[in-house]
């Protein structure tokens, strides 16, 4: 990565978004190969920049990239970012992979989502999705 690029990360992280700002960072990105961006992505993530997503969900094209940027967001988002995190992971995955990492995460982070899934996930697909979430609580008691 460049200097550049760390720069503008770090301003990211500190800094209200700004969208000339995080086109310069998704043109960077964008110039990388595929499981590399992931990779920047993820680190993002885990630093905590808010807009790790919103970038992500403008570079990264390939469902192994996006799987794991959905389980490393899971693992840090809040209730508050959970419908971000819930809304990348089911655009990108579809709404059956994205349950499929969130049941593979800790149980409040399964909570968390299960407040906002029947929200995101169109209804007849949720009536057959929700089964599978009632089979995990069931589980972990």
């Amino acid at each position: 990565m460049t200097e550049d690029i760390v720069t503008l990360f770090q301003q990211a992280r500190k800094l209200p978004r700004d969208s000339v700002r995080e086109n310069r960072i998704v043109s960077f990105l964008k110039e990388m190969p595929e499981d590399s961006r992931a990779s920047v992505v993820i680190a993002e993530i885990n630093a905590g920049n808010q807009a790790s997503l919103v970038i992500a969900n403008r570079v990264i094209n390939d469902p192994a990239g996006a799987g794991k940027i959905f389980d490393a967001s899971l693992r840090v988002a809040d209730a508050q970012s959970m419908r971000q995190v819930l809304e990348f992971g089911i655009t990108k995955l579809g709404a059956r992979a994205a349950l499929s990492i969130l049941l593979k995460t800790e149980p409040r982070v399964v909570e968390k989502a299960s407040y906002w899934l029947p929200a995101l996930v169109p209804g007849q697909e949720w009536e057959k999705l929700k089964p599978l979430l009632s089979a995990n609580k069931e589980e972990r008691l």
